[in-house]
This record gives structure tokens, sequence and C-alpha cells, in this order.
């Protein structure tokens, strides 16, 4: 069972997507947040992903915090159907240009503090 906490589901270790579904359904939009990269793992994303699709923008993924890590945008190959996409209060990104690759991408919150790439957002085509 996912423990949904004011419509965020936080570092949920695994769920299924009947779980997701009916967590959606009851809140309307929902966020899913993780805070460390041992916290998803290629089957959760996947479920996620499967999850994105059913949901669309309705549906937010949201990367942050990850102390002492660099976020490796690389993961995001894993979400494919994400269209709401948050990576904020970050420290530091590698692989950015992940992020222009998704091919359904309609929102994006982008918070980065050690990140120098004024043009960064104005390459990515979002809605497109």
């Amino acid at each position: 069972m996912i423990n949904v906490d004011g419509r965020r589901i936080n570092d949920p270790g695994m769920f299924s997507l009947p779980e997701i579904a009916d967590a959606c359904e009851k809140h309307g939009e929902l966020v899913v947040q993780f805070t460390e990269a041992v916290a998803y793992s290629p089957p959760l994303l996947e479920v996620l992903n499967e999850a994105c699709g059913l949901f669309q923008s309705r549906l937010q993924v949201r990367f942050y915090w990850h102390q002492d890590e660099v976020f490796d945008a690389r993961v995001l190959r894993h979400l494919p159907e994400v269209r709401n996409l948050s990576l904020d209060c970050l420290s530091q990104i590698a692989h950015e240009d992940e992020i222009g690759r998704l091919p359904k991408l309609e929102r994006l919150h982008f918070g980065v503090f050690e990140f120098d790439r004024p043009d960064f957002l104005n390459s990515l085509r979002l809605g497109a």
C-alpha cells in the first residue's frame, strides 16, 4: 500500500499500476517524488512510466534533494511517457540534455543550484 501525503508519494520503494491509478483517481493530481538515486529502480520507473502514459500531466514525477549526489538525468530514459517533470532543489545535474529527449514532456519545473547554461531552457521544445 502506498502512502499519499498531501497529494505526494515520497520515495515509494515500489508500487503497482493499480495502486498508483487509485491514488491518482482519488487525488486528481499527484506527485511521485524521489530524494536520492537509491530510491528509484528500473522496475519502479517502468510502472511509473505506465502511469504517466495513463494520467498524463496530472501525474508529476519529481526528483529533488539528492544530497551529496549529482542527479544523473540519464534515468529519464526510463520515463518516455512523462509529461510533467520537476527537477528542483538539486545541487548539480549531469546529462541534462536527456530532458530534451523526452518525447511527450509538456511541463518542466527546473531548479539546479550549480548550473551555468543560461540557454538551456530555450533549447527545449516542451509540448511540441
